[in-house]
């Protein structure tokens, strides 16, 4: 009997091994990871999110502004690379990511409230939708940093995530991330 176990024990350890090493090196298809409002690319460990700037094509908003804050004005308990910059938006825009495997994406918001010229942050009221399914609705920050996660099943070529500002609002995003999960 103690054989049987641990036959079963090593396929179990070896089964997690392989998984382990195999997702060490999983680089997912579709993969957009963007540092809102920067003009150059930033850094998170092993991760590289680009400057939004390069992304403009994905990009609906012409009138956007492209909001900076000092490294000083943010926490030191978190990742300050992302919060540094925001993208605010008086009005609805959107991003359009080319999706090149349909199937589930993962969307990943982030947002740190800093104040940059009349623009308090914090303040901000807005939706947030992908597809046609609502993530946020009429949102207003509680403490910083947030980070909301969705698991988005993506049937065609295209994902478009939508910022809807409430009435007499407006919204922001400082960093976002889309990419498939297997």
């Amino acid at each position: 009997m103690m054989n049987i176990y641990s036959c079963e024990l090593l396929i179990l350890v070896g089964s997690i091994l392989c998984l382990v090493c195999v997702s060490l090196k999983y680089v997912p298809e579709d993969n957009y990871l963007i540092d809102c409002g920067s003009s150059t690319n930033s850094s998170v460990g092993d991760r590289v999110f680009v400057a939004d700037q390069s992304y403009s094509d994905v990009l609906s908003a012409p009138h956007s502004i492209s909001a900076n804050t000092s490294s000083d004005s943010i926490s030191s308990t978190y990742d300050s690379a992302l919060y540094q910059t925001a993208k605010i938006f008086n009005e609805s825009f959107y991003y359009t990511f080319p999706i090149k495997k349909p199937g589930r994406h993962w969307i990943r918001l982030h947002f740190y409230p800093f104040v940059y010229r009349n623009y308090n942050l914090s303040m901000a009221k807005f939706s947030v939708s992908a597809q046609n399914f609502t993530l946020i609705r009429e949102y207003r920050l509680e403490s910083p940093p947030i980070v909301k996660e969705y698991s988005v099943n993506v049937t065609s070529g295209s994902l478009v995530l939508t910022f809807t500002p409430s009435v007499n609002s407006f919204a922001f995003i400082n960093a976002l991330e889309v990419f498939f999960t297997p």
